[in-house]
């Protein structure tokens, strides 16, 4: 499917540039952070339809996207991914939302370096699309954010 050894610049005995590689486990670490910080914001709003729709949009994505990750790790390394999330501390919703909105801001300028370090089509492709997933996403917390401050 891939061909890592066409995918990046300066290369390893796998093929692949250790600095994707360690990029890759950067993403994949993020992506299960999220996906624990989304999953406990849904617990809170569950009364409240627009707030629910837009985290659980961010939510279903964040898991996409770790798939996708976990698989590429796999195809590239061999190896399955450990995975570290951590936990995300706030106080209020609107910290939350706040919080939500900058990392997904930091996701995408991981997403598009990343994307400019691969060579190969299909890897490009996956991080192009991520890319643009994480841009909504933080178009979603921002409203979100003001919403709550409006409150």
């Amino acid at each position: 499917m891939f061909s890592p050894s066409s995918s990046f610049g300066s290369t390893n005995d796998n093929g692949v540039s250790r600095k994707f590689i360690d990029l890759l486990v950067e993403a994949i670490n993020g992506e299960a952070t999220a996906i624990g910080f989304y999953a406990e914001i849904l617990t809170q709003v569950h009364g409240d339809q627009v707030a629910y729709d837009n985290v659980k949009h961010a939510y279903d994505d964040e898991r996409k996207h770790f798939r996708q990750f976990s698989r590429l790790y796999m195809k590239l390394t061999g190896q399955e991914p450990r995975v570290r999330p951590k936990r995300v501390a706030y106080g209020s919703l609107r910290e939350a939302y706040r919080l939500a909105f900058f990392d997904e801001l930091e996701a995408q300028e991981l997403y598009n370096k990343m994307y400019l370090m691969a060579k190969d089509r299909k890897i490009r492709d996956i991080f192009y699309g991520a890319r643009n997933d994480e841009s909504e996403h933080s178009q979603r917390f921002q409203y979100l954010y003001h919403r709550e401050e409006r409150k």
